[in-house]
């Protein structure tokens, strides 16, 4: 039989041994073992699968010593062994289907039940890694030769006694049989209802073994639900196929061809999958705070609500003033849609066009054949995704456009947009056009699209169809309870009038409670006076804008607040608190030559979490992401506030915002090229792994990639061509170290001196040829730009 030297997939065929000795699983191509499952000569059975046989001492009848080992041990000894073998060939990975005859059928049911719940890691990866079984006259219900156990050996002309544990685990109505098939048709049905698969085909013989009749009978031989084939051949003789015409050798290969084929489907579903995922893809989702203990519930008893979530397709929208607390009202809704719904509709939410389409497919991996198709086509032809070509939002939204209609078949669509004032208003309003028409072309159908978003009172969005919340008029009770339980460690608080004046200047804006309840908090641990507190919580501004203002006018120390808040708001993506701590030492025109100069400063913030939230007044805070816990603020309001007037307070001016972006700009690219120069990075001479230069330099990923914040700050004035002490360009130091993604930025800018001299009279070009920098020595040179003849002293 042919073995392909490489493949994904392993089909494993386990039998009872025709000797006394357990047959080695076969590794790859080189072995000789015949497997006992007999195919026909010469065939290449699937061209891109690893066959691999297992046997084992099962007889159960014979003249010499039958085995002593029970079922279960039998079990164990397959999970053991298959496992080391596929971590041998290096195949751990690799999905697996068993091809089973007789008792080996239940050795492997065994053997995947063993795996499931086994507290070894690794001995669970066959339970994770099996995508079928083929049960071939395997006696699932017992089998008649059972019956031999209560015969003597000597009656039986037999020298040695049976293995009697495996007779009676045939009986019909033994225990632990019973007890496994409950069990395995139990784990099937669960793994069903959590979206996963698991293929089963039973063949049973047609024709009886001379004398004894039919081994197992067809009730014992299949499954309820599960496809079931008939091989014309006796129990003996159904796995022994003579050619490829055979038509139990037909049936058998049409079942595995069927597996195999949808496993591949499988892997080209993840792989567009991926094409579609980016990093923070589920930032904004994790990044919004759930419901306090017994807020929210009055939503799904609204009026409103319960209407849009019974009637036909239709547009919900939840909307309210800044910080009211749309964006958790909405995440309340989905977690609730997701547990309580009974007819399991697809949920879908959050939306950006390939978020989108990334649950859809890893929800109902056919219900986008045309976009995986598509991605196939274009990394055959284009090469890989996210290198070579990129996916456009047009066209993602084409494809969840089409696939409606046939998701729609079969069950519900669930759509929740957060915050889509967040876009601009053209952008917003062009999504509702969208949108709207195709819920109302949607044909009628048992089940429903419903769209659910949350937006400000502006931009105004004009849904024809769609039904309204207005939040702050809802959720006075959800800050009064928030309110109590927050004071709830103060009595005096509690039972004071400071709950309801809290409440009341809220006015439905659920961000200004923490807020206050905080300064309440503050004082009342100081042992102000009850009076004096109600007086100060009655001071604070009503509007999120004022009270802001009089965060930022409080903020001690303005230079570092400034930095800090620059950084937040025009960084190139959300620096993670050991990049942020790194940001704010390193300076353009700080004093210090080396990272470890800056380590050991005074303003190197050791606890950085801390000193975050002490700079920004509490407006900013650390949050989980699938990176590390990045910094923000802490509120899409803040953000707001401190782009149209926080930054000139900060400023001490009355700058144009655009001015002001620009300055903090040049100052963050500024701070980018001073990293590179710092000695540390100027030592890097030779190539370490990406892990263990991001351990030992975390700020250097983002410097070297910020090109956005460097053409920002080129636009508002700032020299990248600027010279150092010792005469370097910031191209000759990313030559010099060979950074050659900041070459190619630094030259695409147009803006360089490519042949500027240091003061050691080198060029960047003579850096790079002197570090082995082969790849940044050809950009120079495609430059025209450089004389190759320069020598330095």
């Amino acid at each position: 039989m042919e073995r392909p030297k490489s493949g994904w997939l392993r089909i494993f065929k386990s039998k009872y041994s025709k000797n006394n000795q357990p047959k080695a699983p076969d590794c790859g191509p080189s072995s000789e073992n015949r497997p006992p499952i007999s195919f026909p000569d010469g065939v290449a059975v699937l061209p891109r699968a690893r066959l691999h046989t297992y046997g084992y001492d099962v007889y159960i009848v014979r003249k010499s010593v039958a085995g002593s080992n029970r079922l279960l041990d039998h079990a164990t000894n397959l999970l053991t062994d298959l496992t080391t073998d596929r971590a041998s060939c290096d195949a751990s990975s690799r999905p697996l289907i068993f091809v089973a005859h007789c008792l080996g059928g239940l050795v492997c049911k065994e053997a995947i039940l063993l795996s499931r719940n086994n507290p070894e890691a690794h001995l669970r990866d066959i339970f994770d890694s099996t995508i079928g079984t083929i049960f071939m006259g395997t006696p699932h219900k017992g089998a008649w030769m059972a019956d031999w156990a209560r015969i003597p050996a000597s009656a039986l002309g037999l020298v040695k006694p049976a293995n009697k544990s495996l007779l009676n685990t045939l009986e019909t109505d033994d225990q632990f049989l019973e007890s496994m098939r409950i069990m395995f048709l139990s784990m099937i049905r669960e793994l069903r209802e959590a979206g996963r698969r698991l293929e089963i085909t039973t063949f049973l013989e047609e024709l009886p073994l001379p004398v004894s009749g039919k081994f197992v009978s067809k009730d014992s031989a299949t499954f309820e639900g599960y496809n079931a084939i008939s091989i014309h051949a006796d129990h003996i003789n159904m796995v022994k196929f003579g050619s490829v015409e055979d038509n139990g050798f037909k049936r058998l290969l049409g079942e595995l061809t069927r597996w195999t084929r949808s496993v591949e489907e499988a892997r080209r579903s993840q792989d567009c999958l991926r094409s579609l995922a980016f990093p923070e893809m589920d930032s904004r989702s994790k990044g919004i705070d759930a419901a306090a203990e017994g807020t929210c519930k009055w939503l799904l008893r609204h009026e409103t609500y319960r209407s849009w979530s019974t009637c036909n397709s239709s547009l919900l929208w939840i909307k309210g003033k800044p910080g009211a607390g749309k964006s958790t009202l909405l995440r309340y809704a989905l977690d609730n849609t997701e547990t309580n719904v009974r007819d399991k509709p697809l949920i879908l939410s959050f939306f950006f066009h390939d978020r989108v389409l990334y649950q859809v497919l890893s929800q109902i991996p056919n219900a986008l054949p045309g976009l995986v198709a598509a991605f196939q086509e274009r990394r055959n032809n284009r090469g890989e995704p996210g290198k070579e070509w990129h996916w456009h939002p047009n066209e993602l939204q084409d494809f969840f456009k089409s696939s409606l209609p046939k998701i729609l078949d079969s069950r519900s669509v669930w759509l929740f947009v957060d915050a889509l004032d967040e876009c601009d208003k053209k952008s917003a309003n062009d999504l509702v056009r969208k949108f709207e028409p195709l819920v109302q072309s949607l044909p009628r159908t048992s089940f429903q699209f419903r769209i659910c978003f949350t937006c400000r009172h502006y931009p105004i969005l004009k849904w024809n169809c769609a039904i309204e919340i207005c939040l702050e008029h809802e959720n006075t009770q959800d800050i009064s309870a928030y309110v109590q339980a927050r004071l709830s460690a103060s009595r005096r608080l509690t039972v004071s009038a400071i709950p309801a004046i809290v409440t009341e200047r809220a006015s439905g804006v659920f961000m200004w409670a923490p807020l206050a309840v905080d300064q309440g908090l503050d004082l009342d641990n100081e042992g102000e006076r009850l009076e004096k507190i109600e007086k100060k919580v009655n001071s604070i501004p009503p509007e999120l804008d004022s009270l802001y203002h009089e965060f930022v006018q409080g903020m001690d120390e303005r230079p570092a607040s400034l930095k800090l808040i620059q950084w937040i708001c025009f960084a190139l993506r959300p620096l993670s608190l050991d990049e942020l701590r790194w940001a704010m030492v390193v300076d353009a025109n700080c004093p210090y030559r080396t990272l470890k100069e800056c380590r050991n400063a005074e303003d190197f913030a050791c606890d950085c979490d801390i000193r975050i939230r002490t700079l920004s007044c509490g407006l900013a805070e650390a949050v989980p992401s699938s990176r590390a816990h990045v910094v923000q603020f802490i509120h899409q309001s803040v953000k707001d506030f401190v782009l149209e007037k926080g930054l000139f307070v900060l400023y001490n001016s009355s700058n144009t915002t655009r001015l002001a972006a620009g300055i903090a700009h040049y100052q963050l690219s500024r701070t980018c090229i001073r990293y590179f120069a710092m000695e540390e990075i100027a030592l890097l001479r030779r190539r370490r792994s990406r892990s263990r230069l991001l351990s030992a330099f975390p700020l250097l990923h983002y410097a070297t990639t910020s090109w956005v914040i460097l053409q920002m700050a080129d636009q508002a004035g700032t020299d990248i061509d600027a010279r150092d002490e010792s005469g370097k360009t910031p191209l000759s130091w990313a030559a010099r170290n060979g950074h050659e993604a900041v070459v190619r930025l630094l030259l695409a800018t147009g803006k360089v001196n490519v042949d500027s001299k240091d003061e050691d009279d080198k060029t960047p070009l003579s850096w790079a040829a002197e570090n082995g920098h082969d790849a940044i020595v050809r950009l120079l040179l495609a430059t025209r730009k450089v004389d190759v003849n320069t020598e330095d002293v």
